[in-house]
């Protein structure tokens, strides 16, 4: 079952919803961390497999027109 991604969401985002927003798969939002795109909050307590996180806004910011790039 898809957890649909809302625009208004400020919870924190699992790697599925990123990939939904952006259309990606989980290897490219993983390399948008390793290039210092996107950052990604460890959460889960002192858990071995801490769960990674991102922030809604900050992967929003990612499909903004930057200024005075080409249309």
């Amino acid at each position: 079952k898809k957890r649909k991604v809302m625009e208004n969401d400020t919870s924190l985002w699992r790697i599925s919803q990123v990939c939904e927003y952006l259309n990606c798969s989980p290897p490219s939002v993983r390399d948008l961390v390793r290039q210092g795109k996107l950052k990604a909050y460890r959460v889960g307590g002192d858990e071995p497999r801490r769960m990674l996180r991102y922030k809604p806004e900050e992967v929003k910011a990612l499909l903004k027109p930057i200024k005075g790039g080409e249309s």
